[in-house]
């Protein structure tokens, strides 16, 4: 029953989309479908938990981006995986999941085992059976044509996740000659778009290379999110659509990143289809799939038939040469389709359907569905005539108003957020002030009350040593601490009014003599290897407070504000004799527990294991920062070494004049750190992952070797870190550290100059 009411709680977390996507991360569809599996008894509490984890599975499904998940669970259990889409997205009775509980309970053992080993598979931190060189194949991802996508992590850079693409090149070309001509050509393209590509709608490439001369192996960025072909397809079962805010939304997203391709980069993507376009969290648009990309001159056209016939320009059906407007005609498709589900040519002949793609017949939008806009813009896109068809630019001088509606709702919330974050700033600043001016008074307060009892302890000592030892009250001399009690003043003889002063606030206050506390440089050598104990005053006695007190008043000195002595003050005491520490252990019963020294004050014994230095941030910035100025302040080599150059360009980032004190010490602290993160590539605009490449004669890319790790894709501040260190080995530093610095010898005259001179060599 608590299993049970786990899942109604997490039923209703996934409402939202930022707790559905933690869940999914966290390993949670693993654990819960656990759940779903009936035990022998088939008892009815077990029906009940059954039922309130498909409940929660079914909500994870409703979000587009889950669905593969689901569909590698239920893959040999057709019947249980429709029962399990027919019950519908986000219902809430729990009833309506009874006939999938019944479905599941109802399968033989041998299906049962299916659908274990099944969940198993689903587990997201299984050890990976499977590797590819040095990355790791977590999970398979999807399947085409030429090849498959899985994700992978590579095995010397924590948990960072990539997509690894592979494609079969027997499948490519008629033979071995064609086959090696257009490998080589994908491995250029590939290179050309992983070291020029840089945009936020564009995936990202890192390296390229062949295993066993019959995959080509493409490691790209993993994107988080569901192809947009997923969305149509969860909107039919939904019986839904796009809203018009929602379709601009993604076609600017694809109108800004072909810009990018096509006036900065002159490439042509040539394969734009729903599939290759992904939608992560609040729509971001990531194009993907730049297999058949192909970079060209500005008069230069293509003559290659590539690309998915539904989605392709009347000229390249017809075998004609093409640009870049081939990319105009696909996402013209994708725009009518986002409107109705469906592409616009579509039939089940295929020679049918090159002539519907050649003549530009499709059926036009239903009237009052969306606006005229967007019908003239999927008319100014499918123009059958290339000459008469608008390129990318044209297009976004069409939609200029929608663009500028767009970038003024981006620039609403980006103005909400640095609101709130200056918000954030203002309160954390707040309450960081009122933790300073709280530790100040708290010190001021400690340091008062300390000195006042200091002055109290040593006049009681001082008055009563002497009466202790008449009375045979013998401290202990194994206890370090407790030395001293009868020694210098404390062994004069005081007078009798003293003395007898001394005996009764003796008799009214303790049954031992108490312990002098240490003194304030003791107290600051602490011992952390032994037990902590806390002491603190105990409270008035009949009207009085202690015999310290009383040794006070009879000293004739004003007594102290006994209220915040007791209330504000306590001073740590090390055991260093174990004859005291195993007294404290019998005297308190359990570790930890306040007990009574006898003296009437509680104390408190505390682990050393609780006790730890604490290190200083700003130290360990200054010092890794002091770090690469020495290196890059060394004399020039005769040689290039990479590992200087590297050093040097991140230190130039972190000074550009561009930079603030605030990126300066969050680099300088990551690095220190030894952070896992890849450093920023645009940071300071200066690049830092330019590794020193060779191709092998397979034709992939080798990358150099020399330097810490695979710098393919990037360096992290930890690798970055390991860099710096050996730099500093190399160069002595840290035995150079080590040494006093010599004095300067003073040269009188210029021959004695030259004879120390000749001395030296």
């Amino acid at each position: 029953m608590l299993k049970s009411a786990c899942c109604a709680a997490l039923t209703e977390l996934i409402r939202n989309d930022h707790n559905s996507q933690q869940i999914v991360a966290h390993n949670g569809v693993y654990a819960i479908s656990k759940l779903i599996i009936p035990d022998s008894k088939r008892s009815k509490p077990t029906e009940t938990l059954q039922k309130n984890a498909l409940r929660t599975l079914r909500f994870l499904f409703s979000k587009e981006g889950n669905r593969r998940m689901f569909q590698r669970i239920f893959r040999r259990n057709n019947s249980v995986f429709t029962a399990f889409i027919d019950v519908g997205h986000y219902v809430h009775t729990i009833e309506k999941y009874q006939m999938v509980v019944d479905r599941i309970n109802n399968l033989p053992e041998t299906e049962l085992a299916d659908l274990r080993e099944s969940i198993e598979s689903s587990n997201q931190q299984r050890e990976p059976t499977q590797f590819i060189e040095d990355y790791a194949v977590l999970e398979h991802l999807g399947s085409g044509a030429f090849g498959s996508v899985c994700k992978v992590r590579k095995r010397d850079q924590g948990q960072s996740l990539y997509a690894l693409k592979e494609v079969n090149m027997t499948m490519i070309g008629k033979n071995n000659k064609d086959r090696d001509k257009s490998v080589g050509e994908i491995i250029s393209e590939i290179n050309i778009i992983r070291d020029q590509l840089k945009h936020p709608n564009i995936v990202k490439y890192y390296r390229t290379f062949t295993v066993d001369t019959t995959k080509l192996c493409i490691v790209m960025e993993l994107i988080d999110g569901a192809p947009l072909g997923e969305h149509f397809t969860s909107l039919k079962e939904k019986k839904e659509a796009f809203t018009e805010a929602r379709i601009w939304n993604i076609y600017i997203q694809i109108v800004l990143a072909l810009r990018y391709l096509h006036k900065e980069k002159h490439i042509v993507h040539r394969d734009l289809t729903p599939n290759n376009i992904m939608l992560s969290e609040n729509d971001k648009v990531t194009i993907t799939d730049f297999g058949l990309a192909k970079q060209k001159a500005d008069t230069q056209y293509l003559k290659s038939t590539v690309g998915t016939i539904l989605y392709s320009c009347p000229e390249i059906v017809q075998d004609h040469p093409y640009g870049e407007k081939a990319d105009i005609w696909a996402i013209g498709c994708i725009l009518y389709q986002m409107c109705t589900l469906s592409p616009p040519f579509i039939t089940n002949n295929m020679l049918a359907l090159a002539s519907r793609i050649v003549a530009g017949k499709y059926e036009p939008l239903q009237q009052d569905s969306y606006s005229t806009k967007v019908s003239q813009t999927i008319a100014k896109c499918l123009t059958v005539n290339p000459r008469e068809r608008p390129d990318i630019v044209g297009v976004a001088g069409f939609i200029a108003e929608e663009i500028m509606l767009h970038l003024e709702s981006l620039r609403h919330r980006q103005f909400t957020l640095e609101r709130k974050l200056e918000k954030e700033r203002k309160r954390t600043q707040r309450n960081h002030s009122k933790a300073n001016n709280y530790m100040q008074s708290y010190q001021k307060l400690f340091i008062a009350s300390q000195e006042r009892y200091d002055k109290l302890a040593q006049s009681q000592t001082s008055l009563t040593g002497s009466s202790h030892l008449n009375q045979g009250y013998l401290l202990d001399q194994n206890n370090n601490l407790g030395q001293g009690g009868a020694s210098g003043d404390d062994e004069e003889e005081p007078s009798s009014s003293d003395s007898s002063g001394s005996a009764a606030s003796l008799r009214a206050g303790f049954s031992r003599p108490p312990k002098p506390p240490p003194s304030a440089a003791r107290r600051r050598k602490l011992d952390f290897n032994n037990n902590l104990e806390v002491e603190i005053p105990g409270p008035a006695v009949n009207g009085r407070h202690g015999a310290r007190d009383s040794g006070c008043s009879s000293a004739g000195e004003p007594s102290p504000n006994h209220d915040s002595l007791r209330n504000s003050h306590m001073y740590l005491r090390s055991l260093s004799s174990p004859v005291v520490d195993k007294r404290n252990r019998e005297r308190s019963g359990s570790k930890g527990r306040p007990v009574s020294t006898g003296n009437g004050a509680p104390t408190l014994s505390i682990s050393p294991r609780k006790v730890r230095q604490i290190s200083d941030p700003i130290q360990q910035i200054l010092n890794v920062l002091h770090k690469v100025i020495y290196i890059t302040q060394l004399p020039p080599t005769l040689s290039h070494n990479p590992r200087r150059t590297i050093i040097d360009k991140f230190k130039r980032a972190l000074f550009l004049p561009n930079t603030n004190p605030a990126h300066l010490k969050t680099e300088l602290k990551k690095l220190a750190g030894g952070s896992p993160d890849l450093i920023d590539i645009n940071f300071g605009n200066v690049e830092l992952n330019e590794p020193v490449e060779r191709t092998s004669s397979s034709g992939a890319i080798d990358h150099d070797s020399g330097l810490e790790g695979d710098i393919s894709h990037g360096i992290s501040y930890a690798q970055l870190n390991t860099i710096i260190e050996r730099v500093l080995r190399e160069q002595d530093y840290y035995s150079m550290a080590q040494k006093p610095p010599q004095p300067r010898q003073r040269v009188t005259s210029p021959l004695a100059a030259i004879s120390q001179s000749n001395y030296r060599r």
